[in-house]
């Protein structure tokens, strides 16, 4: 396979809709031409290659010979940079993306120590060169650092890595994002700075790393005030001393900057109390936990301080909205959640809870300036973020600081219905306060006008919650409502990662924001789990819309035990009432639009590619296979027949099972009539698609129902026997050794048919088993299917059907055995 077909390949499929085995067979020929290619003769097809590979998004095994080859190829570029080419930058840029991606999605390691070291060795060298380069380099150089620092913290956190290599690992990380070339320039070309650290610090804490408040102090540091106090000495929980950055000249704060702060600081806090708990849990709590609690509680008090006490009036939202996301990531910091009994708080964080309480009036106070004072003009919803951190974040006891909480409550609905946006990177305690404290009727208004707008990913989860908060303090009509909005927000996920997934080439930096867009698409699916599974209890009848917005987000399952039990409630439903069955149906897409998106060779492929349709079709058809005996024939016949012939033709295996699940209960319950009339079709695709898609199990299970089921005298019973036995003689006329097999299958399934085939048509079904029979025993088959048809009668319990049946098994022995004792 040339470079320019599988690229053409990739695009269509954007690794996701091929089966494993094929795309790993291409992936394997392509790392042929890479090995036999001379990146430093032809850098621009290695650097199209790694591109396309990249692009892939597959969660591969990766050996050691495939990283030797990434690593050499970073190699042979350094040596051959000196002629600044940014296609040599490119290329390595591209193998260590490459090499996060399969780090972090392969559950499997196949890499041998010694060369997980020599990668670690080649990327710091990379960092520390590239850090220390000049603030004017040429953007790819920060592309370049940004990939090489999430493989560094991906490799620090690689648990086959010794103690001393993965500390290494986080020095090298450290020292490299301290440097203030790199920190205030914000790795020109690349996304954001904060992104960068928020995704590589997920990746740290993700592998246990023992020493969280090092980044944090070092991030803290970079991007707070200039009198922030630092991080006093101490010893870390891994028993090294929390080090300080080297002080270095702070630029003057831009608004979008402040706006970050806030929110990077936040969500590192954050990660760092989950620590914390994940340390409380594991009886693992170092002794040390009172000092670093403290310290980072103290700089962050003393970060915000200064920006928020005295902002420029243009800049006074910016900086509450800044404190908000200090007072989120500090709640869980302070290791206390919920209102019910609470271990004694530690006395160190009663000093610190003070100082953030007198942060917080401040804000609030400056805040309150921000409020419009037309009650229909739209808020500044920024200015109102501290308010909510004290309604939702820190607990009953600071409740009492707001002075108005019924106009914080309104203020705060209006606010969400109007800012909602992007940057809203932490949005939990917002929705927390609004679905606790806002008028329902508010916070209704504002899940419509997010639904009906462009959700950004980041708030799917939350509006789900806050969804699921207010299903029950709101009247039935606004349950209604509700669920309407919340099944046009399932659409809406759904479509929106369409986008995103078949977006143009992406640049490098998208492969890491890849692994926080699963941790976002996860939390998103279990919050509907929950939020349907409310509806569902409340009112049983919505079972077929419950069942269409669930599959809408099918592409982003997660398996758990609720998500099952709601499965199996579903089920039921809909197996007992017409109403839910028939609101499925209409779930289905219409027949002819998936006709039109697999018409013609190239949209034939692409619809095969395409993941998220397949996804959604599975669970439909799933779902149908429940829903199929409350359903009016009409309607089986006009919208189930025709799309479950459709994707018998499918290549992905779960969805021709399903395809061929509701096919042989179609069987069951349709009149004899139109269930006849189905064979043929069946017969067709079915047949025409095995061995390659159609399983041996799946159109055994149908063959057999659909004899059982039919008429005695029904001549598609008959016709499908013939048409399985003229595949089997196809498939025997080559000498590949598994279509014989195959061909070997569907004999055998024709020969266990004697069994329960009815007494009418036996004799016919005898003569075309006897017809194949001597025909096979001309390429010496002879021996093996009269033992195969001796089995099935000796297991038949119908006595004179087993009579029958010897009588005819003695007769074709002898017209077998006669000719060749003749020739003896």
């Amino acid at each position: 396979m040339n470079l320019s077909s599988l690229h053409k390949y990739l695009e269509l499929s954007e690794g996701n809709g091929a089966s494993p085995a094929q795309l790993k067979d291409r992936l394997q020929r392509y790392w042929v031409t890479i090995q036999q290619t001379d990146v430093t003769a032809r850098p621009e097809e290695v650097r199209h290659a790694l591109d396309a590979l990249v692009r892939t998004r597959s969660p591969l095994l990766l050996s050691s010979e495939e990283t030797e080859l990434l690593v050499s190829v970073v190699e042979k570029t350094r040596a051959s940079s000196a002629d600044g080419k940014v296609v040599w930058i490119d290329i390595q840029q591209g193998c260590f993306s490459l090499l996060a991606c399969w780090l972090v999605n392969s559950s499997e390691r196949g890499v041998a120590l010694p060369t997980l070291v020599e990668a670690q060795r080649v990327v710091h060298e990379i960092v520390d060169e590239v850090s220390l380069a000049p603030a004017g380099c040429d953007p790819s150089k920060g592309r370049l650092l940004a990939a090489a620092l999430y493989l560094t913290g991906v490799l620090t956190a690689e648990p086959g890595l010794p103690a001393e290599q993965r500390s290494a690992g986080l020095d090298v990380f450290l020292r490299a994002v301290s440097r203030s070339d790199v920190a205030h320039a914000r790795l020109r070309g690349t996304p954001s700075f904060p992104q960068l650290l928020m995704g590589t610090g997920a990746v740290l804490f993700s592998g246990k790393i023992a020493a969280p408040q090092r980044l944090i102090a070092t991030i803290l540091h970079l991007r707070a005030a200039p009198s922030a106090e630092p991080l006093q000495s101490g010893p870390s929980p891994s028993g090294q001393p929390a080090t300080t950055p080297p002080d270095t000249a702070r630029p003057q704060i831009k608004e979008d900057e402040l706006l970050h702060d806030g929110l990077l600081l936040g969500r590192l806090l954050e990660w760092y109390g989950a620590v914390l708990e994940l340390w409380r849990a594991e009886a693992a709590l170092p002794d040390d936990v009172a000092h670093t609690q403290a310290a980072v509680a103290s700089m962050c008090c003393a970060a915000i301080n200064p920006p928020i006490r005295h902002p420029p009036p243009e800049e006074r939202h910016l900086a509450a909205f800044s404190c908000g996301g200090f007072m989120q990531g500090l709640t869980m910091v302070d290791l206390r959640h919920g209102d019910g009994p609470q271990p004694p708080r530690p006395p160190h964080m009663a000093p610190i809870l003070t100082k953030l309480q007198e942060a917080l009036d401040t804000v609030s106070a400056e805040g309150a300036k921000c409020l419009p004072r037309d009650p229909g003009g739209p808020p500044d919803g920024a200015s109102i973020a501290p308010v909510v951190a004290s309604l939702a974040g820190m607990g009953p006891a600071s409740r009492g600081a707001v002075t108005q909480p019924a106009r914080a409550a309104n203020d705060l609905a209006r606010c969400l219905l109007h800012t909602l946006c992007e940057k809203c990177l932490s949005l939990r305690p917002m929705f927390s306060a609004a679905a606790a404290c806002s008028p329902p009727e508010a916070v209704s208004e504002l899940l419509q006008a997010r639904v009906s707008g462009d959700i950004p990913f980041r708030v799917m989860s939350p509006l789900l919650q806050a969804a699921t908060a207010l299903l029950h303090r709101v009247e039935k009509v606004q349950q209604e409502r509700l669920f309407s909005y919340m099944v046009s927000f399932s659409r809406s996920t759904h479509e929106g990662y369409r986008a995103y997934v078949n977006a143009t080439s992406p640049e490098w930096m998208e492969a890491i924001d890849s692994a926080s867009l699963r941790l976002v698409l996860d939390a998103t699916f279990f919050s509907a789990v929950i939020f349907f599974n409310e509806c569902l209890l409340a009112s049983p009848q919505r079972a077929g819309e419950v069942a269409g917005a669930l599959a809408w987000l099918e592409f982003c399952r997660v398996p758990s035990k609720l998500h099952t039990a709601l499965h199996d409630l579903l089920r039921q439903e809909l197996e007992q009432s017409e109403e839910p069955a028939a609101a499925l149906l209409e779930q289905m897409p219409p027949y002819e639009d998936l006709m039109a998106s697999c018409g013609g060779d190239e949209a034939e492929l692409a619809w095969l590619a395409d993941s998220m349709l397949a996804s959604r079709m599975h669970a439909l058809m799933v779902f149908l296979l429940s829903a199929i005996p409350a359903l009016k024939p009409d309607a089986l016949l006009d919208t189930v027949v025709p799309v479950g012939m459709l994707y018998l033709g499918h290549h992905r295996q779960p969805l021709v099972r399903a395809a061929h699940d509701v096919i042989r209960r179609l069987f069951g319950v349709l009149p004899p009539p139109d269930a006849a009339r189905m064979v043929p079709y069946y017969c067709q695709q079915a047949l025409q698609g095995y061995p390659s898609v159609t399983p041996l199990e799946s159109y055994t299970a149908t063959v057999a129902t659909l004899m059982c089921d039919l008429p005695a005298n029904s001549a598609s019973k008959l016709y499908c026997v013939r048409k399985t036995m003229e595949r089997a003689v196809e498939l025997s006329n080559t000498t590949d050794a598994d279509m014989l097999s195959a061909s070997t299958n569907l004999f055998h399934l024709v020969v266990s048919l004697i069994s329960i085939e009815d007494w009418e048509q036996l004799p016919e079904l005898l003569q075309v088993i006897e017809a194949e029979v001597l025909r096979r025993g001309e390429s010496g088959h002879a021996q093996k299917d009269l033992e195969t048809i001796y089995k099935v009668i000796h297991e038949c319990n119908d006595y004179a059907r087993k009579m029958e049946c010897v009588a005819w098994y003695q007769r074709l022995r002898e017209r077998i055995w006669l000719p060749i004792t003749a020739k003896l």
